[in-house]
């Protein structure tokens, strides 16, 4: 297991493996996908990042709301899960639906801002600050957030801990931070809150983006 940063190479070898049964693999966590994008507030005409993106599953939840003037851009680093995901955005909308190939770091965005960002089970992504720079480069202030994913739970949880971090470990390329996935969100987002959900192994987050407010030293879930 890596604990270090996350590993690109690995990421990509990893998903070119998984690519054809990605979306059954994913059945597990749809029920949560819905609640997540709620979270957002799209309205018609808002520009959504969908970050890290797959083959596209959340296409759907976030180009209704957005529709027929807004805008769904959707970032995904292997070229197997990007070209599901254009299959799936030409199905839905070509117009409404792009989608971005290539590292979160690097992705050429754009100049026009994003009114929201989704972050759905993207714990690569939100462990890698030089990530979270451009991405959040890319975002107007007070644009919506939602996060969603993998975390370790309690002490009384850790064997479903244990078995959810063996069903991910195809997924992720690091197990760093998993105590509090969304920490290095908090320099954007200081508004930050969450809840617990898989019995505490997963979480959903939310909040705004305030790019001058100094980052708070804790995030406390909300119950």
């Amino acid at each position: 297991m890596n604990f270090g940063r996350p590993n690109e190479a690995v990421a990509l070898v990893n998903y070119a493996r998984l690519a054809d049964r990605y979306d059954e693999a994913c059945r597990r966590i749809e029920t949560l996908r819905a609640e997540t994008v709620a979270l957002l507030g799209l309205r018609p005409g808002d520009r959504v990042l969908d970050v890290a993106c797959g083959t596209g599953l959340s296409f759907r939840h976030l180009h209704d709301p957005v529709a027929p003037t807004g805008l769904v851009v959707g970032i995904e680093l292997s070229p197997a899960l990007a070209s599901h995901a254009r299959a799936r955005a030409t199905a839905i909308d070509e117009r409404g639906i792009r989608v971005i190939e290539g590292n979160a770091e690097t992705a050429d965005l754009g100049t026009a801002r994003f009114d929201a960002a989704l972050f759905y089970y993207t714990h690569d992504v939100l462990r890698n600050p030089a990530a979270l720079a451009r991405v959040f480069g890319s975002l107007r202030p007070g644009a919506r957030i939602a996060a969603a994913g993998l975390k370790t739970g309690a002490t009384w949880a850790l064997p479903l801990s244990l078995l959810s971090i063996y069903r991910a470990r195809k997924y992720l390329s690091t197990f760093e931070g998993l105590a509090a996935p969304w920490s290095h969100l908090l320099r954007y987002v200081p508004d930050f809150r969450w809840r617990e959900r898989r019995a505490g192994t997963g979480y959903v987050g939310w909040g705004r983006f305030a790019p001058t407010t100094p980052q708070p030293a804790l995030c406390s879930p909300v119950t």
